[in-house]
């Protein structure tokens, strides 16, 4: 820094440069800087002088230097951090309970352990060193449970519970404090069409205010807001005289829509439809920065839905819930509709970058800005298959994306380029159902666990990420015996 601002002053004296300023030819530029600096030698400032003087107009003054500084220095970041390929340690097979595909792996972060789900209603638990915990079972009165699946669930991380979806048309949220079982508090019954996909939100600010929104057989996104989560998502009628509470309250999804709780309400939109019928939501997410519901279906015309809220934050409104009203019901004022051929098995959104990616059925990933409809920000082209799964790693500008004939990619989001490709060592085996879940969260130390799920129908495998060593460049996998300097090259 010293060095720099010394330069600067330097240059900043009455000349004919940019701004009237200094400028310097090729001999002054090096007699200058060998005065200046206590570093480098004549024939280095020379080249230092070609390189900046590009246009070659025999002269440089400070601004043409310090836009020379500062690409380059962009470029070298860029580099180091697009070549940061993630090593892998070797894939683990993790003992399953699992009789029928795993519907979602997830972390929770009260108990620090991971949870995943099959579609029979097994629940398996694991510490974070992947040792198994517990498995139970659970379903539900209303089926048979032989005609009974679990299509998704989603941890509700800041109250500690958990909420299934059932192909018996009905969401049955789970508490999870107790240690032994698994105890249901509330099933939402009566959903006109059975429930895909699970998403939840809630407010970092305000513990109160959460989100729970499903994705539907009949193309519906549906939106159920709470807003006094951490006492109850429903407040309990009383029982009546000298009877017990009963455990598990059940709440009509006509009463919601009705007003008959006040700590909930409820609204959908028609998210994708093709020809006239409504179409599976394959995935459905909140994202609170774009104040938003992202959704996505296998449909050429509306393959990402994105369903943009209104904004209440007018005072007359907060007058009136101070006066005990009822808060006002929010509704979708807008959609917004991509067109992908084929559609879109799943997506992902990073907020830091504001892109979604979606995994396409026609082999592609595509990088869309929220707030582009017509074309997509780049194309990923390299799987063969059909996508599957994708998910950004938030903490590099990475994606990873997870295709049908299990072939892994991890790609530079930035250069829009595939830096690593794995295959070959995912369990054989015919047409499988994959789910991929990144857990990129930090131990209590700091420490990221960068740990890589994938299940193929019930078997789970993790794969862990090497940690790297940020000061200094591993060359070697096994200890170094030799090295020599070539000075011609100056290479090691």
């Amino acid at each position: 820094m010293k060095d720099l601002e010394r330069l600067r002053s330097s240059f900043m004296v009455e000349g004919d440069g940019y701004d009237n300023k200094l400028s310097l030819t090729k001999e002054q530029f090096c007699e200058a800087l060998s005065l200046l600096l206590k570093k480098g030698t004549k024939e280095e400032y020379a080249e230092l002088f070609d390189k900046i003087d590009v246009t070659r107009d025999g002269t440089v003054d400070w601004d043409r230097l310090a836009s020379h500084m500062l690409l380059e220095f962009y470029e070298k970041d860029d580099r180091v951090k697009s070549t940061q390929v993630p090593q892998w340690k070797d894939i683990r097979m993790l003992p399953s309970p699992h009789k029928e595909v795993v519907q979602r792996v997830a972390y929770l972060k009260n108990t620090n352990r991971y949870i995943a789900i099959s579609r029979e209603g097994c629940v398996s638990m694991w510490g974070t060193d992947l040792k198994a915990q517990r498995s139970l079972k659970t379903g539900t009165d209303t089926c048979k449970t032989r005609d009974l699946w679990v299509t998704h669930f989603v941890p509700l991380q800041n109250v500690n519970k958990i909420a299934l979806a059932f192909t018996s048309k009905e969401i049955a949220i789970y508490d999870l404090s107790s240690k032994l079982e698994f105890n249901c508090q509330y099933k939402v019954q009566g959903l006109n069409f059975t429930p895909l996909c699970l998403d939840y939100w809630s407010n970092p600010d305000n513990a109160n205010d959460a989100i729970l929104v499903w994705g539907d057989v009949g193309g519906f996104v549906n939106i159920l807001f709470f807003n006094s989560a951490n006492i109850a998502l429903f407040e309990r009628p009383p029982a009546p005289a000298g009877e017990k509470q009963e455990p598990c309250l059940n709440v009509q999804l006509k009463d919601i829509t009705s007003g008959k709780y006040k700590n909930a309400t409820y609204t959908k939109y028609e998210a994708h439809v093709e020809k006239g019928k409504g179409e599976w939501v394959r995935a459905v997410k909140y994202s609170h920065y774009l104040e938003c519901f992202i959704s996505c279906a296998t449909t050429t015309t509306n393959a990402v839905v994105i369903g943009w809220m209104e904004k209440h934050t007018s005072v007359n409104q907060n007058v009136k819930l101070l006066k005990g009203g009822h808060p006002p019901k929010k509704g979708i004022q807008r959609k917004f509709e991509f067109n992908v051929s084929q559609g879109v098995n799943a997506f992902g959104y990073n907020e830091n970058l504001n892109l979604i990616a979606t995994a396409g059925v026609n082999n592609h990933v595509c990088l869309w800005n929220p707030y582009v409809v017509f074309k997509p920000n780049g194309v990923l082209r390299g799987h063969m298959a059909s996508v599957v799964q994708v998910q950004f790693i938030s903490s590099r500008a990475q994606l990873i994306s997870f295709s049908k004939d299990k072939v892994l990619r991890i790609w530079d989001v930035q250069l829009q380029v595939c830096i690593q490709r794995l295959a070959g060592m995912f369990p054989k085996g015919a047409e499988v159902t994959s789910t991929l879940y990144f857990d990129d969260g930090c131990d209590r130390n700091g420490v990221e666990r960068n740990r890589l799920f994938l299940t193929f129908n019930y078997q789970l495998t993790a794969l862990d990420m090497k940690t790297e060593v940020k000061d200094r460049v591993m060359s070697h996998e096994k200890p170094v015996v030799a090295a020599l300097h070539n000075s011609v090259y100056n290479q090691v």
